[in-house]
């Protein structure tokens, strides 16, 4: 079973919005089992009415999808609303978009949130590699923080060389709970390495479409050099376990 475990889906600020039916024709086309879809930033901002709207079509996408719930996390009720959020059956998950809300990504704010989804045994998944806000050392610090899974996209990182990728390395050294999404990782010896490294079960295969092509990113976890069977963890295993899918 292949799973996606982060596309963007629904009405965007940005423009650049899609609708979970294509998400989830593109991934039939591509080969892809499962989606685990976040709302994209709406141009209304209510990232909780987003998380509602996208978690039912979850439900009724015949086992196709779940949902990662977003908050912003500056909300006085953030946590509370996080709360309620995860109590619906299609959600598997929270996203935090530091970038997007403008906070560090080891604020306690955003530790309050990420504490939601680690009481409810889920997932916290969290865009990475932004300068300031949301590098992978910040991530290593929110992993240290709850007692629950952290995924950070990119591999924690923009850049993708220099220190940066130094500091993915470090954080993933730190943070035994701490694991990377492959989209946009271009340096497949990075991804490589870090299955040799820390273990496949550290590595989730996730597009991050539309942001990223969501077949491409497919492709570039299918061309690591790694066994058949740590691949299949990376492609979909690791997935399941983490956000408790069973279909």
């Amino acid at each position: 079973m292949i799973v996606d475990a982060l596309v963007y889906a629904g009405p965007s600020l940005y423009r650049d919005g899609i609708g979970l039916d294509d998400l989830l024709a593109a991934a039939a086309r591509a080969g892809v089992d499962h989606l685990l879809g976040a709302p994209a930033r709406p141009p209304d901002y209510d990232l909780p009415a987003a998380s509602e709207r996208l978690a039912e079509e979850c439900a009724t996408s015949g086992g196709r999808a779940s949902c990662l719930a977003r908050v912003d996390p500056w909300q006085h009720d953030a946590p509370a609303r996080a709360r309620d959020l995860l109590t619906h059956g299609a959600v598997r998950g929270l996203l935090v978009h530091p970038y997007q809300e403008t906070i560090q990504a080891n604020h306690a704010a955003v530790v309050a949130v990420a504490r939601e989804a680690a009481a409810a045994g889920k997932p916290v998944v969290v865009e990475a590699g932004h300068p300031l806000v949301a590098e992978a050392l910040s991530l290593a610090d929110l992993a240290r923080q709850i007692d629950g899974p952290v995924v950070m996209t990119r591999g924690g990182q923009v850049n993708m060389g220099g220190l940066a990728q130094q500091s993915a390395d470090l954080a993933l050294a730190a943070s035994a709970n701490l694991h990377a999404l492959t989209c946009g990782m271009y340096r497949q010896d990075w991804l490589e390495a870090c299955v040799a490294t820390f273990g496949p079960a550290r590595l989730l295969h996730g597009s991050g479409a539309p942001i990223f092509d969501l077949a491409f990113e497919l492709e570039r976890t299918r061309q690591v050099a790694m066994s058949d069977t740590e691949r299949a963890d990376v492609l979909g295993g690791n997935a399941r376990r983490l956000f408790g899918l069973t279909a």
